[in-house]
C-alpha cells in the first residue's frame, strides 16, 4: 500500500446541496460482474439535525483510469438477486 494521498477533485459522495453527513460506508461488488455499489448513511432530509439518519445504496462508476466518479445520490437502484 503506501502513504495516503488525498484525491483531487470532489469527494465520492457529493451532496448536490441537499445530502449531508454521508459517511460510514461499505463498498460491494456483484459477484461475477464489474458492478459496484456503495452503502452509506446520511442525515434525513429535511430536518436531519445530525441524528435522524437514513440508509442508502448507490451505484458506483469509474473513469478510464479506474478513478471513482462522483456518486449520483438520487439515482434509483434496482434489486439484484445474488445466489450462492
Amino acid at each position: 500500500m503506501g502513504p495516503f494521498k488525498k484525491a483531487e477533485g470532489y469527494p465520492v459522495l457529493k451532496g448536490k446541496g441537499v445530502v449531508k453527513g454521508a459517511g460510514h460506508h461499505s463498498v460491494i461488488q456483484i459477484p461475477g460482474k464489474d458492478e459496484w455499489y456503495i452503502a452509506y448513511h446520511r442525515f434525513k432530509i429535511p430536518d436531519g439535525n445530525g441524528y435522524n439518519r437514513e440508509t442508502c445504496i448507490s451505484r458506483m462508476r469509474f473513469d478510464e483510469q479506474g478513478n471513482i466518479l462522483p456518486v449520483d445520490v438520487f439515482e434509483k437502484v434496482q434489486p439484484v438477486k445474488i445466489s450462492r
